[in-house]
């Protein structure tokens, strides 16, 4: 028997007080905020964390970790792998990462590829780990046996998802994946989440008015003209109107236009089975702040006052998950400059993709804290939500009787800056280098064993598991 114990524990996502949390066989058996200052028992293994805040580890659900290692056209380049994303993860705070379908090949679109995801993940990971799987066009039959096989939601694309294995569906391809979920559910009662990249390509302007508005430079003003609000707008659309008629969980990752927000408030005011994420790192950059392709995502960081309405959209409770969409890439994908001019970036060709898992619960707290929202607030977005989006919030993100010991051992009132030689993914480059962000994790703790140490750093063994 352990016990965990601080002055501020987080219990249930809804108090912060003192408390005793005693954990046996890696899970919560009994939280005693009556007894804190009474003496323990010798024979117990006590951690005692003092004034530091134990709350629950965070559930990030959607990560690209891209292993097995991704080919394009025919070449393999240098990706992240589960080691480096999960011991970077857990550096942050995160105790589950749910794996995205792409950019890994073979990407998660059937029972074989995802026995090969399997295989690559084996004594690999520090942290907990969960699957999606993907729905691209012509793999429908794959959808049950990869429910089967334990795969927590899937993922689509409704626009060119710029990795040439992983192909987007059209509208009526969605629409045949709804069908088919909704016929599980309705035969085996199983039901999992319906993911959605949310980018319509008929609903941008084409490409060669947006360069010559831009004196036909790629400039980041050019790729931000180009992935105007439109296109998500009308997919989010598209996407409510399937779901009112299939009524499946469907869920907008990685909300970028604010004007989403009210699309979505109103669907869900009808009912609709439908919930939306956004990521940290639009909460944290605004686009005055791209310097490089290092802030290049899709859909991209826009303009402050569209951050401000995300901001809010989490506080009316419309935005429920809050997530990295870490997506790494090797430099040479992201430094690429124009054709035209060598000496500036060429936005529209460089990857789309920020490596972010690190720091999420930091980005948000030092943006949340000006805001007058709370630690709880983000263990609501960042461990609860995220949580039962993927069907795991019966064990995992909160600290409860009978979850798993998951917690992450945090000051608030702390900072520190992001530096080069304490970046834990495989390449040492991200937006957030040499910023100071507010609070420190000071250990990450998975089912009562400690994973991560700021001062040792991670455990000699990966302990994670895969959560099929």
């Amino acid at each position: 028997m352990k016990v965990f114990r601080s002055s501020n524990v987080i219990i249930n996502n809804e108090e912060m007080k003192p408390a005793n949390i005693y954990v046996s066989n890696g899970k919560i058996t009994k939280i005693d905020t009556e007894n804190y200052h009474d003496m323990i028992l010798n024979d117990l293994m006590v951690y005692d964390y003092g004034d530091l805040v134990i709350m629950p580890g965070i559930v990030d659900s959607h990560v690209h970790v891209n292993d097995p290692t991704p080919l394009f056209s025919d070449k393999r380049i240098e990706f992240e792998g589960f080691v480096t994303a999960t011991k970077a993860a857990s550096a942050g705070g995160v105790t589950t990462v749910i794996d995205m379908p792409l950019n890994s090949y073979p990407p998660t679109t059937s029972k074989e590829a995802y026995d090969v995801k399997i295989e690559a993940a084996k004594n690999t990971i520090w942290t907990d780990v969960g699957f999606l799987g993907g729905i691209v066009p012509g793999n429908i039959k794959e959808i049950e046996p990869l429910i089967t096989s334990g795969v927590c939601g899937f993922k689509a694309f409704m626009i060119n998802s710029g990795y040439e294995h992983f192909k987007h569906c059209s509208t009526e391809e969605i629409e045949e994946g709804m069908k088919e979920l909704r016929r599980i559910k309705d035969e085996t009662g199983k039901e999992v989440v319906f993911m959605f990249h949310a980018e319509l390509q008929d609903s941008k302007p084409h490409l060669n008015d947006v360069k010559e508005e831009h004196n036909g430079c790629s400039s980041y003003d050019t790729f931000l003209s180009y992935n105007n609000k439109e296109s998500e707008d009308d997919a989010i659309q598209v996407v409510i109107d399937l779901c009112r008629k299939y009524e499946v969980r469907c869920h907008i990752v990685h909300l970028s236009s604010s004007n989403g927000i009210d699309l979505i408030r109103t669907a869900k005011e009808e009912g609709v089975l439908i919930s939306a994420e956004t990521t940290f790192n639009y909460l944290f950059f605004d686009s005055s702040c791209v310097k490089s392709p290092q802030y290049k995502c899709c859909p991209p960081i826009r303009e402050a006052n569209n951050q401000d309405r995300l901001w809010e959209g989490l506080r009316d409770g419309v935005i429920e998950q809050v997530i990295s969409d870490h997506s790494p890439s090797d430099p040479i994908l992201k430094e690429v400059h124009d054709e035209n001019n060598n000496e500036e970036y060429d936005y529209l060709r460089a990857w789309g993709g920020i490596s972010s898992v690190q720091f999420g619960l930091n980005a948000v707290w030092t943006k949340a804290k000006t805001k007058n929202f709370t630690l709880i607030d983000i263990t609501k977005w960042m461990c609860e939500g995220t949580a039962k989006l993927v069907n795991l919030d019966h064990v995992k993100g909160k600290i409860a009787a009978g979850y798993d010991a998951d917690f992450v051992i945090f000051d608030p009132n702390d900072s520190f800056v992001v530096e080069k030689e304490n970046l834990h993914f495989l390449h040492k480059a991200t937006p957030y280098l040499d910023l100071e962000l507010a609070g420190v994790v000071h250990k990450t703790i998975l089912r009562g064993n400690i994973i991560y140490d700021r001062e040792n750093l991670h455990s000699i063994e990966p302990l994670g598991k895969m959560l099929i």
